[in-house]
């Protein structure tokens, strides 16, 4: 709407005029907030950026909320393989292979994180 508004202002409206749309564009917010994220991991995944819901449309925060989602998420995932018992020789790394039989992993550690982390303020 304000967009719309800016487009009829004299000062752009005389670049417009006369001209044609060649293109239309939009785009869903998912606005929900905190209360409608959905659970954020599941076996083998995790939801993160845009597909969980991490905008902050007040302080428009969209883009920033899906980077550092990006970043908990590897720093989760990271830590789920680095530690525990024989954490070292059971990574992909040092087998250089992934094992078939091997069940997925659920990495509950990224949705604590993110409650930890600025994007929940």
């Amino acid at each position: 709407l304000e967009f719309q508004r800016w487009k009829t202002h004299p000062a752009i409206k005389s670049h417009l005029e006369g001209g044609t749309c060649i293109q239309y564009g939009a785009r869903v917010l998912n606005e929900g907030g905190y209360h409608s994220l959905p659970k954020l991991t599941f076996p083998g995944g995790m939801l993160l950026g845009c597909s969980a819901g991490f905008l902050n449309a007040v302080k428009i925060k969209g883009s920033h909320c899906a980077i550092q989602s990006g970043i908990v998420a590897a720093e989760s995932v990271y830590e789920s393989l680095t530690t525990g018992e024989n954490a070292e020789e059971n990574t992909v790394a040092s087998m250089g292979e992934i094992d078939a039989d091997e069940p997925a992993l659920e990495v509950t550690q990224y949705a604590e994180n993110m409650e930890k982390s600025w994007v929940y303020d």
